[in-house]
């Protein structure tokens, strides 16, 4: 009988190690679908005090965090996880001390900057030097022993494996991963555990690292308006002198050249208002007849992108999620010359990233080009005068809600560009 509920988002690291601590101890943790109107509820804050996730409620009472979760589990059910002599057991906390204090955060910040959350580069700069120095310390403590605290697995294992986790997935490219032959092996083992694997899916290593987008430039700030005897001695000052052929040459360089895009000859059809006609209309088939109406061929073109997945790419949701946000967010400069819809379908582990795009001109564009994943989609460019070739488009555009059907596949995720 289930007697414990676990409260938190999907593919949360802190939730993943809970929920792999409970398999491993045969402990039932019921583990429903996030629902955010918990955040707000009368109670919450009573079971917990700064209203964090992951939250786990039990027979007698709620535990607000992850690692108190973690030895609740494994002493009640007296398993060596969290099991030993006094100074044992404080081997066992040094580690997940060291987890939380000194590699969490940088994790989190580094994979959130590829995820593209906002960062700070010299911040980022600084979370990245701190894992490498968590794990060169790690590969020198794992060459002599197999686990991390003890001679055979505790929570420090859990709790390091699932922090790891995404980067391995993401950032930890071969390259990387060389010097850390021990830490590896390590990683492979624990991650590789069927209890493990039934809670966060099997793992695969990075291909290759996923770089995180550029910074968005700081922000001018406001200028002020010009006091009158400012503008006065504007006025009085000489004029500058002319300038030589090198300096001009010099200034024109340096002006900013215009998209090839914005060259084009002009089209009929205008972008913004079929975004907003789309935007405002909840029921998209109401008025997919009048983009096919207003589409002008001669000066954009639509396509079908289906990503082609790395081995083990496609298997878990979450992640899935994950590599179409990122997409998204590294194509945000380019919304100004395009349209359309991507979406994840499916059911795991057999899950496929696939959009219809639209933008302006026949040609890939710069915008695309420099795109460090779009070399991976593989494209096929949309006949209008073609009845199948337009249907298709028109599934893509306007079946967005959860479990309607695109192209025989069940929406998982789906999310406009506009």
């Amino acid at each position: 009988m289930v007697n414990m509920k676990l409260h938190s988002p999907l593919g949360n690291p802190q939730a993943t190690k809970i929920l792999v601590v409970a398999k491993l101890c045969g402990a039932e943790v019921e583990f429903p679908p996030f629902d955010p109107a918990i955040l707000k509820s009368k109670d919450f804050g009573a079971k917990s005090p700064l209203k964090k996730l992951p939250l786990l409620e039990t027979p007698t009472g709620a535990i607000a965090e992850a690692d108190a979760a973690m030895r609740y589990l494994a002493r009640s059910h007296s398993h060596s996880l969290y099991n030993g002599s006094a100074e044992e057991l404080a081997e066992v906390d040094t580690w997940l001390d060291i987890c939380k204090s000194e590699l969490e955060h940088g994790i989190g910040m580094w994979v959130g900057a590829v995820l593209g959350h906002a960062y700070n580069p010299q911040d980022l700069a600084h979370a990245t030097g701190e894992v490498k120095k968590v794990l060169f310390a790690l590969e020198a403590r794992l060459k002599v022993k197999h686990f991390i605290a003890l001679e055979h697995l505790t929570l420090a294992d859990i709790a390091f494996a699932t922090t790891l986790q995404h980067a391995y997935r993401l950032v930890f490219d071969e390259k990387f991963r060389k010097p850390l032959a021990h830490v590896n092996a390590w990683f492979t083992t624990v991650t590789n555990l069927p209890e493990f694997t039934a809670v966060a899916g099997k793992q695969h290593l990075c291909v290759a690292e996923l770089k995180p987008l550029a910074p968005a430039a700081p922000a001018e700030e406001a200028k002020k308006p010009a006091k009158k005897e400012e503008s006065k001695k504007e006025e009085t000052k000489s004029k500058p002198k002319p300038k030589d052929d090198d300096e001009d040459e010099d200034e024109h360089q340096e002006k900013k050249a215009p998209n090839p895009l914005d060259l084009l000859p002009p089209s009929t059809f205008v972008l913004d208002d079929w975004k907003r006609l789309y935007a405002n209309t909840k029921n998209k088939h109401e008025v997919i007849a009048t983009f096919w109406e207003k589409y002008e061929d001669n000066g954009w073109s639509i396509w079908t992108l289906k990503y082609q997945k790395a081995e083990g790419e496609g298997e878990v949701l979450y992640m899935t999620n994950n590599l179409l946000s990122g997409f998204i967010q590294r194509l945000d400069h380019f919304r100004r010359y395009s349209f359309g819809s991507f979406g994840v379908y499916g059911d795991e582990p057999s899950l496929e990233i696939q959009g219809v795009l639209m933008w302006r001109g026949h040609e890939l564009t710069q915008e695309l080009k420099d795109h460090p994943s779009f070399e991976y989609y593989e494209r096929t460019r949309v006949d209008p005068a073609n009845a199948e070739h337009r249907a298709v488009v028109e599934e893509f555009w306007c079946n967005n809600q959860e479990n309607e059907l695109v192209q025989g596949r069940k929406v998982r995720e789906w999310r406009s560009f506009l």
